[in-house]
């Protein structure tokens, strides 16, 4: 079972980047919160749960889950403790198989606060960064880190001429994508941005949306699942900081042009920040214009995409998840006849 609780498509991309791997050999459950779940195919072995959206309802519902079977494992993005605290609660009267948590970039004061630390070296058997930079100085002493999650391996991508069908885009001309794949009230920005670009830069301007963002001609707009689909046939990508954006455009080596929103968890600026720093082509925007010049100047060099990474990093976490076996002395677990991961499969 994978706990992916969050809003965006990150925990909801990211838990179904390991479940296409899990379900090769046995079924796998994914909570979610994630309005984006409605977009996700029927997959065989893989089942998808929404969760409720009343905070009353939430830890009975996580419960049920636990209780539903005997699982072979439990797997946490980012939240040790729940996204409500819910699994704090719970977790110490459950007798489980591992417990793996995917510890990306958080907020520290969320980490000090709730001594996430602490609760982490308690009840989990093995936490995993996938790699996202910056992580709290103490998580780090026992995190094994990967490379970035992606839903698809890079030599399974549709090639540039079956990407710019996907976007729509017929001609030869320079594509620029902008992914708006953040919370719902940031769509109107997103669609007034590829509006702009649109007019700015006579060259072709797609925008990727679950919704059709206001402001953003229709023309222009693709909903597609998943994105990574549409990203060959990007020769700059627009979008925010989050996880999915970054780790994707940098993978594939193509330039980003990056609006750092707030979040309550999510460190988008210092992620951001933090790749500028290494060979990834990325420009920070904190307005429309400077997305417009970000823009042109990446355009006008004509760059050739450098790939950061050719591995997908969730085969390397799958590989460390099969072999992990519960901790002695982990604060609930006693020892018991339950099969772990590789044993099932």
């Amino acid at each position: 079972m994978i706990y992916a609780l969050g809003g965006g498509w990150g925990h909801l991309t990211r838990a179904l980047a390991l479940a296409l791997r899990i379900r090769q050999t046995q079924p796998v459950r994914i909570l979610t919160s994630s309005p984006y779940a409605g977009q996700i195919p029927l997959i065989d072995s893989l089942e998808l749960h929404l969760a409720p959206l009343d905070p009353q309802l939430l830890g009975p519902w996580v419960q049920d889950h636990l209780q539903d079977q005997d699982w072979a494992g439990l797997i946490v993005d980012t939240f040790a403790r729940g996204i409500l605290g819910e699994l704090a609660a719970l977790l110490p009267s459950y007798r489980l198989p591992p417990c793996i948590l995917i510890q990306r970039l958080i907020n520290p004061a969320y980490v000090t606060q709730f001594d996430v630390v602490t609760f982490t070296a308690q009840h989990y058997d093995l936490v995993i960064n996938p790699g996202d930079p910056h992580l709290h100085r103490e998580l780090l002493n026992s995190t094994v880190p990967t490379a970035p999650w992606l839903l698809l391996d890079p030599q399974d991508l549709p090639h540039v001429g079956a990407s710019r069908l996907l976007l729509g885009v017929n001609s030869n001309d320079h594509v620029v994508l902008i992914i708006a794949g953040g919370q719902h009230e940031e769509l109107a920005f997103w669609g007034e941005t590829t509006r702009l670009l649109h007019e700015t830069l006579g060259t072709q301007v797609r925008c990727l949306a679950d919704l059709q963002p206001p402001g953003c001609p229709p023309e222009l707009w693709v909903r597609h699942w998943p994105a990574l689909e549409c990203l060959p046939a990007a020769h700059v990508i627009v979008g925010g900081g989050g996880y999915n954006t970054v780790t994707e455009s940098i993978t594939l080596g193509i330039p980003l042009v990056a609006v750092p929103w707030p979040r309550s968890y999510d460190c988008q600026a210092s992620r951001l920040k933090f790749w500028q720093n290494s060979p990834a082509r990325i420009t920070i925007a904190h307005a429309r214009s400077q997305i417009v010049t970000g823009v042109s100047h990446y355009l006008a060099q004509n760059l050739i995409p450098q790939p950061v990474w050719v591995v997908n990093g969730v085969d390397q976490a799958w590989k460390m998840i099969q072999t992990t076996k519960p901790r002695q002395g982990r604060g609930f677990i006693k020892p018991r006849d339950q099969p772990s991961f590789d044993d099932r499969a």
